[in-house]
């Protein structure tokens, strides 16, 4: 019975028979990245920009896409999971860190602002003290201080660095000139 098959008709069949193998694997096992590719095609209308996972593409066929990308994660998220992180590990964005001028107890931050105008307003009151300085050579200072960092009259630190000085300062500063230290 197989004598009556030429290598000819042999060759064809296999080639067919593969030829249509490899059409059920691909409809099979790639069915998400086929209609990613074809934008669509497999599995719903031409341009209805549905995929697998459910979300709906705006756009025409032809057209390129910006989801593409996140249709891609998509797939290899279905596939494998998503990754979980660590014990005690969160994503957060980056408004909603926030830092403390000050500890409970009071101290100021060691890193930042905070702590360089407050090491710049030891060293002045350092220089006032060494040269008997008066309260006409601390705001000179001070204006050095502001040039340098700028105006802190909006900083939510300005606060702290407030009480600092009034409580370092070896003279009596006004209510007035408490209130426009830093502008």
């Amino acid at each position: 019975m197989l004598q009556q098959f030429s290598w000819g008709q042999f060759l064809i069949a296999a080639a067919l028979l593969s030829f249509l193998w490899y059409v059920f694997v691909l409809l099979v096992f790639y069915r998400a990245e086929l209609n990613a590719f074809f934008g669509g095609g497999l599995g719903g209308d031409v341009g209805s920009g549905v995929s697998i996972g459910g979300s709906v593409k705006a756009g025409l066929v032809g057209e390129s896409r910006v989801g593409d990308q996140e249709a891609e994660m998509e797939v290899d998220a279905a596939l494998m999971g998503t990754s979980r992180l660590p014990d005690g590990v969160e994503v957060k964005s980056s408004s909603g860190v926030a830092f403390a001028a000050t500890d409970e107890d009071g101290r100021y931050d060691q890193v930042g602002l905070v702590s360089d105008v407050v090491q710049e307003l030891k060293g002045a009151f350092l220089e006032l003290e060494k040269s008997a300085g008066d309260k006409r050579d601390f705001f000179r200072l001070l204006e050095r201080v502001k040039e340098e960092y700028g105006p802190l009259g909006g900083h939510p630190a300005a606060g702290a660095l407030t009480t600092f000085i009034v409580e370092s300062a070896s003279f009596h500063l006004t209510p007035g000139e408490v209130e426009n230290l830093w502008y």
